[in-house]
């Protein structure tokens, strides 16, 4: 799957995070995934699934969503927890990772 990444509405800055109010609307990391991507791997919202790439593995919680495109994921760069910068090859312009879902 082709990762992107950036960041959202409420998160822009790695100084966001520290803010109480803007955490009350999103409060933790989340990795969007397309609802057919995840109907066909039995994902969830909030399941916590393993993002892999050649240079890393992170855990996050997927998000379905209905308008990223499929074979496509989302994950914001701003939130400390997550090290979505360890799936990233600087010598790429496309990363590509695979995602399952971690059985509790």
């Amino acid at each position: 799957m082709i990762l992107m990444t950036g960041n959202t509405s409420h998160h822009f800055g790695s100084l966001t995070q520290k803010s109480e109010d803007v955490n009350l609307i999103e409060k933790e990391c989340f990795c969007l995934i397309d609802a057919e991507d995840a109907k066909r791997m039995n994902i969830n919202t909030g399941d916590w699934i393993a993002v892999e790439s050649p240079k890393g593995k992170i855990e996050i919680k997927a998000k379905i969503d209905e308008e990223i495109q499929e074979g496509t994921l989302f994950i914001p760069l701003n939130f400390e927890e997550i090290k979505v910068n360890l799936l990233m090859d600087r010598n790429k312009s496309v990363d590509c990772v695979r995602i399952k879902r971690v059985e509790s």
